[in-house]
């Protein structure tokens, strides 16, 4: 997994601290045997910036970038008025 993870990082010029090591990981998951065989998957790895998915025949399958919001973005529910970006429309 992490061999690939290295390829793809690299490849892609992602903005990661290469070679991803072990120390680098912060969160892995790997799958029970039996699940993996039955979904063909294997499982997560995280850093600190990116997770990487190892699913479809035991490859990395796809690579999500991580955002760590201030607390206050994740318990306030989103008015799409107040998105970055959109404009509201005054009407009157």
């Amino acid at each position: 997994m992490l061999c690939e993870a290295n390829l793809y990082a690299r490849r892609l010029r992602l903005p990661e601290a290469l070679p991803i090591t072990s120390n680098s990981v912060t969160e892995i998951y790997v799958m029970p045997p039996k699940v993996a065989r039955r979904i063909g998957g294997i499982g997560t790895l995280h850093t600190t910036n990116y997770a990487y998915a190892f699913a479809r025949s035991n490859h990395l399958t796809y690579i999500t970038r991580l955002v760590s919001l201030p607390l206050r973005h994740r318990l306030d529910p989103v008015d799409s008025a107040q998105k970055p970006g959109s404009t509201r429309v005054n009407r009157s």
